[in-house]
């Protein structure tokens, strides 16, 4: 900024004098026409015009320049919050998820900030990974917590960083984004919500905004301009109305399903909530993770948050400090439903099967190699019995 403002008073200086010439020459030249007599008044009434006339244009545009200048850099400030500014959040403070971690490590962690030992093995670092699976479950949160363990740049990109009313500008900032990235590399885009972004163009039946990002983001992703040193991480709960375009590979290379927690997971997820809370003896983690089948770990931190508003309540109205008791989460939790329904973990499932079909020459595909192979030849021997 200071030096954008040092080469805006060079820029207010030069436009002066060249509008001091420029009224300097009119209004001598009109003097000249009209009486050369009285040039020299009619000079000096030119110089004065002019330089006060220049002055005010050259304030205005460098005041609209410095606005330009002041409303990019809060954009950069609002999509570049890690490296501190997700403090709260720390990847101790999510209760399992190890593979998961494991792997993003893998994807991330080790092409940008190990890249000697890449290089050598020349491992191609992925351009795009997609965590997907049921809202609640912790994508959002175990990125949050990545960006600050790693040194990179993270920008976290809502939706609301992207739409504008005005046509061609959210494209714009889809491009700007990317940009940006490219010039702080090594860097995160990590797009939340990825399906308001990235739904299947099929789904549009009129001209909207919605194809036209798409576009630009297929191309920002894999286009003419490389995308060296920058990954791009989406997270969505609705994998199956993407566009097909995206789920390519040289684009979501790897695709990440995010499940729902375990008993086991539970059991950690429940811990790290109650760590810090005063806790009866006859609480037991085990029991609850049991009877919490299908809950996802926001529903788990909502029967935390629940049950300790619930005791304070009562030590409030009785004045008789006490601990959370067993008692007091089941009376909760009686009250609670799961938000994860067998119905929509078929959907993930189907997903599921449908994208580890095409990438089965990577470990953990469905279908062994044998199954594969029979289905080509079933499929095979039918075509040709139609033919």
């Amino acid at each position: 900024l200071l030096a954008q403002e040092l080469r805006e008073k060079i820029s207010y200086v030069k436009l002066s004098a060249l509008l001091s010439a420029l009224g300097v020459c009119v209004f001598t030249s009109l003097g000249f026409l009209m009486n050369f007599s009285k040039i020299v008044p009619d000079l000096l009434i030119g110089i004065i015009t002019s330089t006060v006339i220049g002055s005010t244009i050259s304030e205005l545009i460098i005041m609209q320049r410095r606005l330009e200048i002041l409303e990019k850099a809060s954009k950069i400030a609002h999509l570049l919050n890690g490296n501190g500014s997700n403090g709260e959040v720390s990847l101790s403070d999510i209760g399992d998820m190890e593979d998961i971690k494991e792997e993003l490590y893998t994807s991330i962690v080790l092409p940008l900030q190990h890249k000697d030992v890449v290089k050598y093995y020349r491992v191609k670092p992925v351009k795009g990974i997609l965590l997907y699976g049921p809202p609640g479950c912790g994508k959002t949160l175990v990125m949050k917590a990545l960006a600050k363990e790693l040194k990179v740049n993270f920008y976290h990109v809502r939706l609301s960083d992207v739409l504008s009313k005005w046509y061609g500008e959210s494209e714009r900032r889809i491009s700007e984004i990317f940009r940006l990235a490219r010039s702080t590399a090594p860097s995160i885009i990590f797009f939340d919500e990825l399906d308001a972004l990235g739904r299947s163009r099929e789904l549009y039946v009129s001209d909207d905004v919605g194809p036209r990002i798409l576009s630009v983001l297929l191309n920002e992703m894999d286009g003419l301009d490389p995308l060296e040193g920058v990954i791009v991480v989406g997270a969505t709960n609705r994998p199956d109305i993407l566009d097909p375009a995206l789920l390519r590979p040289g684009r979501f290379d790897k695709l990440i399903y995010v499940p729902p927690p375990d008993e086991d997971a539970r059991v950690k997820i429940l811990a790290v909530h109650l760590r810090d809370m005063p806790l009866a003896d006859d609480v037991d983690l085990r029991e609850l993770a049991r009877r919490t089948q299908g809950f996802s770990g926001a529903d788990l931190a909502m029967l935390v948050q629940e049950t300790a508003r619930k005791v304070a309540k009562e030590v409030v109205l009785s004045n008789n400090v006490r601990e959370l008791t067993m008692n007091d989460f089941l009376e909760v939790l009686s009250r609670m439903k799961p938000s994860i329904d067998p119905n929509m973990l078929k959907r993930y499932e189907v997903f599921r099967m449908r994208y580890e079909r095409k990438f089965s020459a990577r470990p953990g595909s469905i279908m062994s190699d044998s199954q594969e192979v029979a289905n080509f030849i079933i499929s095979s021997n039918s075509e040709d019995e139609s033919i």
